[in-house]
């Protein structure tokens, strides 16, 4: 950044280690700020200090590309604009949460991640006495500069954040955020993004009724936020209220309709209570907006599941794991399908996988449990003579129930033999001599089941 900027102010609020020593020593003027959990503070006593006649504002784990430099120095120059709304790309190692945008391999410093969380936010800005951060958590110059009626552009220069996927949501960063979040509604009690980023921390914490109270308040405050409303919906799906989530994440889908989370939640009830053909639809058109999301393609593939659609669910399972190959939901989906198919030795190899990942699953245990005794077949034998129709009709449904099909046939005129040969059956014949038992013993007498 030093080719960029003509001063670096580094303001410590209390490190323990060597920050302020090493901010120093690339030319930085270090200042000292007491914390007392207010961002804004923090952000408006570093820019008290700034000399400069733009402001750039950016956090230890985060950069500007060199490639963008040269942009940024001919947008100053600029008449007439007071400030700049970049976009702080937060990168992921995890494309399934909601927003995510896949890398292209558009900047180097995407390398070795597989998406971001785009988030427009105004971090250059003229070094104005009317622009200030304001809210103690998820500060903004926003306020202030709406306030002031101070012009603004938005531009597609990122800012690259590289310490979300590090951090995530750990407990100890849930708990900090939470406080924090606490005192920004103390002092915006009307401010309807407030109770929407506390009610996100406590759906991240796992507890959904505190979120509930909190989104409700933010939705009610801006009724088209349709990002409240896919919280709300999601925090009532979690302790299992579908007729209350349901309306909210239709709405969301409404006043968003890429909103991808939305729909994955609302597929994910809908197959819950049987609506198959519906959950298939929401599953779809998410990923048409997020193709490579595996909890998504999971998801679809338990709709083909549950309409015994085993082949196309496969194969959705099998798409799912390209992209997160540690999936234990879908190893173990995979497992079952293939023993249901009697390919044994697949489906053993997929639970390998799913214990390697967490060797004490319930589930995958006990089907390795059962997949480690010979496993017991079943022969289907039957006796036809001119059932070409009915055996149409009948095979497509048995035969991924039963290990095989044995067909007697006993002079059949028609095409009897050629459908059951189609359908995987094994075929034989048998000169009619007006004896069923014979017939029958005939058929049972081929069968390896």
């Amino acid at each position: 950044m030093v080719d960029l900027v003509d001063e670096l102010i580094v303001v410590d609020t209390g490190s323990h280690d060597r920050s302020a020593e090493i901010a120093s020593q690339f030319g930085a003027r270090v200042f000292h700020f007491k914390w007392c959990d207010d961002f804004s503070a923090a952000r408006n006593f570093s820019i008290d200090q700034a000399t400069g006649q733009w402001i750039l504002v950016l956090d230890a784990d985060e950069e500007i590309s060199a490639w963008d430099h040269p942009r940024i120095r001919e947008l100053i120059r600029k008449d007439g604009i007071y400030g700049y709304e970049l976009v702080q790309r937060n990168y992921l190692h995890d494309l399934r949460l909601n927003g995510a945008v896949p890398c292209d391999g558009e900047y180097p410093e995407e390398s070795g991640f597989k998406g971001f969380l785009p988030v427009p936010v105004i971090r250059l800005f003229r070094n104005d006495p009317r622009i200030r951060f304001q809210m103690p958590v998820h500060e903004l110059v926003l306020y202030s500069m709406k306030e002031h009626g101070l012009p603004w552009v938005p531009i597609n220069i990122p800012i690259h954040h590289f310490g979300y996927a590090t951090e995530g949501n750990s407990p100890k960063k849930l708990a900090f955020y939470k406080s924090l979040g606490g005192k920004k509604l103390l002092k915006a009690p009307s401010n309807f993004m407030a109770y929407y980023e506390l009610g996100v921390n406590r759906v991240s914490a796992g507890k959904y009724n505190e979120a509930i109270e909190l989104l409700r308040k933010s939705v009610n405050l801006k009724p088209d936020f349709h990002q409240s409303r896919m919280m709300l919906g999601t925090a009532l799906m979690n302790i299992g209220n579908f007729d209350e989530a349901v309306p909210q994440l239709e709405k969301a889908i409404e006043l968003c309709p890429s909103d991808f989370g939305a729909l994955n939640n609302l597929g994910t009830i809908l197959r819950i209570k049987g609506c198959l053909k519906e959950a298939r639809s929401c599953f779809e058109k998410a990923l048409a907006v997020s193709p490579e999301n595996s909890i998504i393609l999971h998801n679809l593939g338990l709709v083909f599941r549950d309409q015994w659609n085993f082949e196309q669910a496969k194969q959705i399972f099998q798409k799912a794991l390209e992209y997160s190959p540690n999936s234990l939901e879908s190893l173990l989906e995979l497992a079952i399908i293939m023993a249901k198919k009697g390919e044994r030795k697949k489906a053993i190899q997929y639970v390998r996988r799913a214990l390697k990942l967490d060797p004490a699953n319930k589930k995958a245990k006990h089907l390795s449990k059962i997949l480690a005794h010979k496993p017991v077949t079943v022969s289907l034998c039957m006796i036809v003579r001119d059932e070409e129709e009915n055996l149409r009709d009948l095979l497509p449904t048995v035969k991924n129930i039963f290990d095989e099909i044995v067909i007697v046939d006993t002079g059949s005129t028609d095409n009897t033999k050629l459908v059951a040969l189609e359908h995987g059956a094994r075929v034989f014949d048998f000169p009619w001599c007006d004896d069923f038992s014979a017939a029958r013993n005939f058929s049972i007498a081929k069968a390896t089941g």
